[in-house]
């Protein structure tokens, strides 16, 4: 296991199997993010998935359920992942995993390892990447019989120095169009980038692997 890598979510010791249980995690946005990442899984039909970061292992069951294979990787030995490892140094061969699902996981690192990050997901990924991050515009939703519809307003906010969090999306220095130069810059195609209509709070992309 690589830990030259500093995330804040390692010093967090709150991240425990009971906490991923617990009622205050798993909230109605939450279940609903559940819901979003498998039916994005399903849709691509991958042969095999790497999930990177298991949480409370809802995604992986719900998926080995439906008969995907899915292997886990986390840096917690307590969720129990299939393999113990970081996302910077991913002990997996070339093009061994079709899909790899990374969710709300990146931003617990420095953004200056964020390319980094997408070099090793490329690497052991010959078709797609899927990853959630937070996105920490301010918005405006209607949601009226005759207007239904969210308004991304041009204001930035602080990440508080207590979050698990060093960025999100749209937080101060980390602009929208910061993130997809980066994700250009380690030569991946950006097929879906979008905000849920039903949870505004996470941002999705769709990456695909150019080799």
């Amino acid at each position: 296991m690589d830990t030259s890598v500093k995330t804040k979510i390692d010093k967090n010791k709150s991240f425990t199997k009971q906490f991923y249980s617990s009622k205050k995690y798993n909230t109605l946005s939450r279940l609903l993010n559940y819901a979003i990442q498998i039916h994005e899984i399903i849709d691509l039909e991958p042969d095999n998935t790497l999930e990177i970061g298991i949480g409370n292992g809802f995604v992986k069951n719900a998926l080995k359920h439906l008969g995907y294979r899915v292997t886990t990787l986390d840096n917690n030995t307590e969720l129990e992942p299939d393999i113990v490892g970081n996302v910077n140094r991913l002990p997996f061969r070339n093009n061994e995993f079709d899909l790899i699902a990374c969710f709300e996981v990146l931003e617990h690192m420095q953004y200056i390892d964020f390319e980094k990050s997408l070099q090793e997901l490329k690497r052991v990924s010959k078709n797609n990447i899927l990853i959630s991050i937070p996105d920490a515009s301010y918005k405006l939703k209607f949601d009226m019989p005759l207007v239904k519809k969210l308004i991304i307003l041009p204001f930035r906010r602080s990440i508080p120095v207590t979050r698990s969090h060093f960025w999100e999306v749209n937080s101060k220095g980390y602009p929208l169009a910061k993130i997809l130069k980066s994700i250009n810059n380690v030569g991946l195609n950006v097929r879906k980038n979008y905000l849920p209509g039903n949870n505004s709070r996470l941002r999705y992309f769709l990456l695909s692997v150019n080799k």
